[in-house]
């Protein structure tokens, strides 16, 4: 708000709306995210005409300018964007998966709620270097989150299902069903994994110090 009500000039305060508000997508990607399954079902029975009048230009709308985003990023760098194609579908899965503690940070500043600020994790892996992420340990004390996106992940699994039995023009919706499933599945299950791990590692450790003694 005091952005806008400042006596910046307008170019400048479009682009500080944009860019305080671009975070507000996530709201929007988690809804979406509970509402796919239902809309699959919903729309199952419309015919070609409508989904390729109502659907194709949505699709188009949504996901080529992150597509073109990604493209561009490579290209910055110095890639050939046509060689981090093949990455693409995990970028935008993941993006997906992270969604709900995204939106949860976005509601958390909406209201005021503050919070410590935790670093993103990063795995520390540089290339040439015998290194895997898979040895590199995150702890967490927050459950319930994972289990969320656990659950929005199983969520898919009907949608699916009715798809791969149903075929024809059923399957046009699969690629983006197991897209949104794989995200929140590999996010939350990562999650498990990693702090299911660490505990493991620290009880082994607590072990042997007792045996030690």
């Amino acid at each position: 708000g005091s952005v806008l009500l400042s006596d910046l000039p307008l170019r400048v305060k479009v682009e500080a709306f944009f860019h305080l508000t671009a975070t507000v997508s996530f709201l929007l990607m988690l809804v979406l995210s509970l509402l796919m399954p239902v809309a699959f079902f919903a729309r199952i029975d419309r015919g070609w005409a409508g989904t390729f009048a109502m659907d194709l230009p949505l699709f188009l709308g949504a996901t080529s300018s992150v597509c073109w985003f990604y493209a561009l990023s490579q290209r910055r760098l110095g890639r050939s964007w046509l060689s981090q194609l093949s990455q693409l579908p995990m970028v935008l899965a993941l993006g997906i998966g992270m969604s709900l503690n995204n939106a949860r940070a976005v509601v958390e500043a909406l209201v005021g709620y503050e919070t410590g600020f935790i670093r993103t994790p990063k795995y520390d892996v540089r290339v040439g270097a015998k290194m895997s992420w898979h040895r590199k340990r995150y702890a967490t004390r927050q459950w319930l989150q994972p289990l969320l996106e656990l659950l929005i992940g199983l969520w898919y699994f009907p949608a699916i299902a009715y798809a791969i039995s149903e075929g024809g023009r059923a399957l046009l919706g699969l690629p983006f069903l197991l897209l949104f499933q794989f995200g929140y599945l590999y996010v939350s299950l990562v999650t498990f994994g990693q702090a299911f791990q660490g505990l493991r590692e620290r009880t082994s450790s607590s072990s042997r110090a007792i045996r030690s003694a």
